[in-house]
């Protein structure tokens, strides 16, 4: 295994302040467990009973009712966030650091502004990659280079709406009743599904850019992932495990991964916790990699990829990753042309739509309704474009 990297120490933390800081970090690890999992259930909450999924207003209403208690849950979550970078720093610099304040909790998520998306789709631009390592040989030697966001936070920078990504849980039933032939109960299920990772990762989003607002100080030189199983509900990730060797710029966001549970911690005066914090830890899952122990993981090649809406991402390499390019590819063609092709869709499944209702196979006619809808106002959207 290639050793951890390390920066040049200029001195070490005493015992008494790195055991206060593993004290910090449990807190911190709870309060972030507990605010996704209010997040999730207050969430799927309304779902449970909610049938108004081929009513935009319907589905308006349920997606406020869902904003109304995530978002709250996101703050606590990035203040208690604050609050521990402030500690932490404090603990570091022997002198007091105070919270910077809270992130906009619904400025999180980002869109692709028009001009990039027509850099990446003429490869004037090109996503993020870069390979870590793997779980056998450990860190690569390029683990620290520099990385190029494709979409950079520098530039102008439009938000998704945050009651867009619930509003896609209405389109995950819908598709699945009139594309699939799903029943209502496993439609259902299909929109709760994604309802919860949305509310979790919401939370994760919120720690991650409150980390990036409080460490983001003179005094601070850099960040390091922490990798601390005992914490996790789920054991070590392979993703993280191999990150947690890279040093991280201060103004970086965290890269995130699946129910990722990551948290950071600072680089002061030469002075690196995350290293010794993660080496013990470090040293015995790159031993276990491979292995048939329970706790043993299975080798990945690990890279820090793009995604066009979260931004830095872990990713397995060898894997198929749909990055930004391919949301561009949706993004760049005029409006008509991507009309005309969700119209042909359409009208293709409208037909098997219809043929199931005139066979009695159809237990939910609110689908042809909203089927025949949808197809009646895309005709006019191609005909006004023509």
């Amino acid at each position: 295994m290639t050793a951890p990297v390390q920066t040049e120490v200029v001195r070490r933390l005493t015992p008494a302040q790195v055991s206060q800081i593993v004290a910090l970090l449990k807190v911190q690890a709870s309060i972030r467990q507990q605010m996704r999992k209010t997040a999730v259930n207050a969430a799927l909450l309304p779902l449970r009973t909610f049938t108004g999924w081929w009513s935009a207003a319907e589905v308006a209403k349920l997606i406020a009712r869902i904003l109304r208690t995530v978002q709250p849950a996101q703050l606590r979550a990035a203040r208690a966030t604050d609050a521990f970078a402030a500690q932490v720093l404090s603990i570091m610099t022997g002198r007091t650091v105070r919270p910077v304040g809270a992130v906009d909790v619904a400025r999180l998520r980002r869109t692709i502004p028009p001009e990039v998306a027509q850099d990446l789709v003429h490869g004037r631009r090109q996503p993020a990659w870069l390979e870590l390592g793997d779980l056998l040989d450990g860190p690569n030697e390029h683990i620290n280079d520099p990385v190029q966001m494709a979409i950079d936070d520098r530039e102008r920078r439009t938000s998704v709406d945050p009651g867009e990504v619930y509003g896609r849980a209405a389109d995950t039933y819908r598709y699945s009743v009139v594309a699939r032939g799903d029943s209502p109960d496993v439609a259902r299920q299909k929109a709760m599904v994604r309802v919860a990772a949305a509310a979790a990762t919401d939370i994760t989003l919120a720690v991650r850019e409150q980390y990036r607002a409080a460490f983001d100080r003179d005094v601070v030189e850099g960040w390091r992932r922490i990798v601390r199983p005992e914490l996790s509900e789920t054991g070590p990730c392979g993703l993280c495990v191999v990150a947690a060797d890279r040093i991280y710029k201060r103004a970086d966001l965290l890269p995130l991964h699946d129910r990722c549970v990551c948290d950071v911690l600072p680089i002061v005066r030469g002075m690196d916790p995350g290293l010794d914090l993660n080496s013990d830890d470090l040293r015995a899952i790159y031993e276990a990699a491979g292995g048939t122990s329970a706790g043993g993981l299975l080798n990945i090649r690990v890279a820090l990829a793009e995604h066009g809406e979260l931004g830095p991402v872990l990713v397995n390499a060898a894997h198929r990753h749909r990055g930004p390019l391919e949301v561009a590819q949706t993004i760049v063609p005029e409006r008509s042309v991507r009309a005309r092709a969700q119209l042909t869709s359409l009208e293709e499944s409208l037909v098997a739509l219809e043929a199931r209702a005139a066979r009695g196979e159809l237990k939910d006619e609110q689908a042809l309704t909203w089927q025949r809808h949808k197809v009646a106002e895309l005709r006019r959207e191609v005909r006004s474009a023509a």
